[in-house]
């Protein structure tokens, strides 16, 4: 073997050429350790930050979406109702005779005169009147039927009269079968237990004359606890409506629907209503609203609104009665639920949601024939 030969073999088999290999490997494999601080506070950062919001959107999209289909689900389960009436509504004129005095609390004006008319693809098709007196209270009591003891009617459309004339509504009905009862008719279309609780917290409430011992009677349906705790439709229409919550198990005032004290729900809630697709939904008959199945914590917090509305009738009419009606309108199904939520807050209750009433065909509002029997469903409960 060559002598040149031979000096190549011993180079490549010498350690000292292998540690200065296996150390440059090593140099282009590792990060020097006084180096990490650096990367962290720049490069490494920036490389994090993309992922970790990747990571946060699409979280909120699956939760969105979640609760989205959830919702749509419960809403096609009810597009029946909406598609059986389509294009048909009912409406109020004038306009101006309903009132919130800047304050976000609807009320009726004193002394008006207006109708209740069908709206159909476009067509007025009939028109009811109604008219208030004084105090803004609606026109229901019978001539000849003023009785000593007060039965005061607290409700929404459904104690108003939407859709009958003035002597046809649930608190005529009711004086018509008892002429011992002085009915009164405090039911304002779109209001809830939260609005009349905030009324009587500002003393805006009619200060009335009830005598001794008055029964208060809340005409209750499914839409006013979407409407006490807020629903897309009420955010839309009225979105300066009182809102409560609970704190501490105990219900607060927290300003209005759009305040900062708003929840989360709430804001989401108000951004979709200007979105053009909500809007074309909600005008679809108005059939379309959030939340659609009325969740446990909701149910608890309309309970213990009224709970505080009857507290409040209490301080201000000693010796008083109060007593929840719980109906339900066709295609509905949380009267049961409701009843047993304002059971749990010791609040005397009558569950009327399996009577099968008459409504007026073309729309879910009971019919005067509807009126009469709930009426007389109530009067055999009071005589009990």
């Amino acid at each position: 073997m060559s002598a040149s030969r031979l000096r190549r073999i011993r180079q490549s088999a010498s350690p000292t050429a292998t540690a200065t290999d296996s150390a440059a490997t090593q140099s282009r494999r590792c990060i020097p350790s006084g180096d990490y601080e650096t990367i962290l506070k720049t490069g490494g950062l920036l490389t994090l930050f993309p992922k970790v919001l990747t990571k946060f959107l699409f979280a909120v999209l699956f939760l969105g979406s979640a609760v989205l289909a959830e919702e749509g689900f419960f809403y096609l389960l009810n597009l029946k109702l909406a598609s059986q009436n389509r294009g048909a509504f009912l409406a109020y004129e004038p306009t101006n005779a309903f009132t919130t005095n800047g304050s976000g609390l609807i009320s009726l004006q004193p002394d008006a005169h207006g109708s209740v008319y069908l709206q159909k693809n476009g067509d007025r098709l009939f028109a009811h009147k109604y008219t208030t007196d004084h105090f803004g209270m609606r026109n229901s009591i019978p001539e000849g039927k003023n009785g000593n003891v007060a039965a005061v009617f607290l409700g929404g459309s459904d104690v108003f009269g939407a859709g009958v004339e003035d002597g046809e509504t649930l608190p005529s009905a009711f004086c018509q079968i008892d002429k011992n009862w002085r009915c009164l008719n405090l039911g304002v279309p779109g209001i809830a237990a939260h609005i009349i609780l905030r009324q009587l917290e500002l003393g805006t409430f009619p200060a009335l004359a009830l005598g001794p011992s008055p029964t208060f009677l809340y005409i209750i349906i499914p839409e006013h606890v979407r409407r006490a705790v807020g629903s897309l439709m009420h955010l839309r229409y009225q979105p300066g409506s009182p809102y409560y919550d609970l704190r501490n198990d105990k219900v607060q005032f927290l300003g209005t629907f759009v305040s900062e004290g708003a929840s989360l729900r709430l804001r989401f809630y108000r951004l979709l209503t200007y979105l053009p697709s909500i809007r074309y939904l909600q005008e679809f008959k108005g059939q379309f609203d959030l939340p659609i199945r009325m969740r446990p914590e909701q149910l608890k917090t309309f309970a213990m609104i009224t709970a505080q509305m009857k507290l409040e009738l209490a301080r201000r009419w000693p010796g008083g009665k109060f007593l929840a009606v719980v109906l339900e309108r066709y295609g509905e199904h949380n009267g049961k639920e409701i009843a047993s939520a304002l059971q749990k807050e010791n609040i005397t209750t009558l569950d009327l949601s399996d009577l099968s009433y008459e409504n007026l065909g073309y729309d879910q509002h009971p019919s005067a024939n509807g009126y009469r029997q709930i009426a007389k469903q109530i009067q055999g409960y009071l005589e009990k």
